[in-house]
This record gives structure tokens, sequence and C-alpha cells, in this order.
């Protein structure tokens, strides 16, 4: 109730449930607020019942989700800087202090950063990502 965010609710129960007056009302009430309710589908339930009231897909959430936020533009002019993938650390000519990470949650990152108005640096070890992100300078290090 405190968000100062954009808020999805994907309500989810048994078709009779669902078609309750109360239960009707209050997702009223949740629109009116702004918050964006996704109506449930139609199909198999929990119950073993069939009606309205089945969980979206995730891939339907997913659009949903891109649908609400796509919009924002809320890091423009600010500067990001992201580190993502493996480094290694030399101790002598042999050996190195060093670490398995994938990249992929840095490159993720990089990614909506840009997508919402970010100018992105990206400072990536070696990693087996291929590096294109559009528009985002990219730094790689060991």
């Amino acid at each position: 109730m405190s968000a100062e965010c954009p808020v999805m609710v994907a309500p989810a129960m048994d078709r009779e449930m669902y078609a309750f007056p109360a239960v009707q009302k209050n997702l009223d009430i949740l629109k009116n607020f702004g918050y964006a309710v996704i109506e449930p589908e139609e199909g198999e339930l929990a119950s073993g019942l069939t009606g309205k009231g089945r969980m979206p897909e995730p891939g339907t959430l997913k659009k949903y989700l891109e649908q609400i936020f796509s919009d924002e533009k809320d890091l423009t002019g600010k500067k990001v800087l992201i580190t993502a993938g493996p480094t290694f650390e030399p101790i002598d000519p042999v050996r190195f202090i060093g670490n398995r990470s994938s990249g992929k949650m840095g490159f993720a990152l990089a990614q909506e950063a840009k997508r919402r108005g970010a100018d992105v640096t990206l400072i990536i070890g070696p990693v087996q990502i291929p590096a294109h992100l559009k528009d985002v300078e990219i730094i790689p290090v060991e």
C-alpha cells in the first residue's frame, strides 16, 4: 500500500471466489488506485474445476510487466557503472585468486539500465557471453 512505483496485481483463485462481489469490488478499488490488475485466465483450476480464475501463464505476465515498465526512462542523465564476469588477481607468475562468475546478471543489469535511459559502462572479465550491448561502453579486464 505504500509503494511509490507501479504495482501489478494478478489475482488467481477458484471461479466462485473470483466472481464473489467483495473480490470484484476490491479489484475495482485497486484499479482506481492506479494499480494494474491483470485478469485471470479461463481454464482448469487447482480445485479441478474449470472457469475464470486461473493464474496467467508466465509469458503473459512478462508481457504485462514489459508494457507497464517499458516507457520508464528514470535513469536518463545518469551514469551507471556495472561490473560483470570473473576476475583474476595474480598472486605470483603462476597463481591467482579468481571467481567463476558467468557475468549474466551484470549483462542483464546493463541492458536494463540502458533501456531506462542511463549512460552505461560495463566492465567485464573473461566471459563466455558475446559482448555486444548496443550503446553500452564495454571495458574488458582480466
